[in-house]
């Protein structure tokens, strides 16, 4: 059998969508949540509990009352065993997502410029702000450190922050475009004076 070949079959996951699982048995990678998705080479599970271990007191709500939302994208060669929750097999959940085609290197390119966390715990974990996705390995930026990790080691990650660059984007397209209304507008101005 292949090293990266997953023992867990995407088609068996599939079957399981919206129901809740607990990820490996335990270590700092394992977590309870709602299987939400499944690629041909991942799987995301929805966590409603910040420490994610299964502990859904007071309806999934953390502190303050706010109910946590945490994505994990676990990669199914790193995934040793899928425990079923038992109250959680005959519930219907209404947000069933479909499997889809994309693989565990197409869903880190879609967290690039985001602040993510990798793997759960342990010295293997690490956060920063995901800056490339190449074909082998990805770039963190941790402070002043590049961190560049092969993605075959990568367990699992997950969105810890908001887009790094949209808000500086943000800023500077709504101050172009405020200067160049103000432009527009004392042009208007300047042409209609010139009439009079």
């Amino acid at each position: 059998m292949s090293k990266n070949k997953p023992v867990l079959s995407h088609r068996e996951l599939c079957k399981l969508l919206g129901q809740w699982i607990q990820v490996n048995t335990g270590g700092p990678e394992s977590r309870v949540g709602r299987l939400v998705c499944v690629g041909q080479d991942f799987l995301a599970i929805q966590n409603l509990d910040k420490d994610g271990k299964g502990k859904r007191k007071g309806k999934g709500k953390g502190k303050g009352g706010k109910q946590g939302n945490e994505l994990v994208f676990y990669q199914l060669s790193h995934v040793k065993a899928i425990v079923l929750q038992a109250d959680g097999l005959c519930c219907k959940w209404k947000n069933k997502k479909s499997c889809i085609d994309d693989t565990f290197r197409c869903v880190l390119k879609h967290f690039i410029n985001h602040k993510v966390k990798i793997n759960r715990g342990g010295p293997e974990s690490v956060e920063g702000v995901l800056v490339a996705v190449g074909h082998n390995s990805i770039e963190i930026i941790n402070g002043d450190e590049v961190i560049i990790l092969a993605i075959h080691h990568i367990k699992s990650f997950s969105q810890i922050g908001g887009c790094r660059e949209e808000s500086s984007h943000k800023k500077e397209s709504s101050s172009k475009n405020s200067s160049s209304k103000e432009e527009s507008n004392s042009q208007k101005k300047e042409s209609s004076n010139k009439k009079k």
